[in-house]
């Protein structure tokens, strides 16, 4: 996946070329207007959503920030990068400790969608600290119990036992411990996933 201003380039110039082969008569044109098409799709229907995951994982936030920012129309994405917008759009907003909105984004990053199957335990995860940091106990357990439903969570093993720690001594208002480390789990996680793979 390339940059956004790289993907414009190569989408002009795809259009550019088609015109210039049309006005030359010439009928491979028409690759050139369906290379455009192509791009325009996948440029609408992917955006940067790799590249910010992949910044994600290597724990570059600015990046991170810059891309997910620059997705002007989330809702046009497919549903799966539209999950994963939502998820890394609440990592930045847990980063900025803008807990209600965060929880907001993992709600919406948080279904079927969302790939792979240990992200969408990360999500619960994610929820369950948000609902702690936001007084909601009994939110925090159900989304908790969401988490451990899942049947692979080694990834996440260590975040669900911090979580249970911070229910249990009934310090849940005033600890940073979880989402401070959501984002070190979560790159545990990734890398985990990846030396299975």
């Amino acid at each position: 996946m390339f940059p956004p201003f790289i993907r414009k380039i190569m989408i002009l110039a795809a259009f550019a070329a088609a015109v210039f082969n049309f006005s030359k008569g010439d009928e491979s044109g028409f690759v050139f207007l369906c290379m455009g098409a192509l791009l325009v799709y996948f440029d609408i229907r992917c955006g940067s959503i790799v590249l910010a995951y992949s910044a994600f994982r290597r724990q570059d936030f600015n990046l991170l920030r810059r891309l997910i920012t620059g997705t002007t129309k989330p809702q046009w994405l497919r549903p799966p990068s539209k999950a994963c917008y939502h998820f890394l759009k609440g990592i930045l907003h847990t980063i900025d400790e803008e807990y209600g909105e965060a929880k907001t984004c993992y709600l919406q990053a948080a279904n079927k969608h969302l790939r792979p199957q240990h992200l969408q335990c990360l999500a619960y995860c994610a929820l369950a600290d948000m609902s702690l940091h936001l007084g909601q106990h009994a939110e925090a357990e159900k989304f908790l119990a969401q988490a451990k439903s899942f049947p692979n969570q080694s990834e996440v093993e260590q975040m669900i036992d911090e979580l249970e720690k911070r229910m249990n001594t009934k310090d849940e208002l005033s600890g940073d411990g979880v989402s401070k480390n959501t984002l070190e789990v979560s790159n545990e996680a990734h890398i985990n996933q990846e030396e299975k793979s």
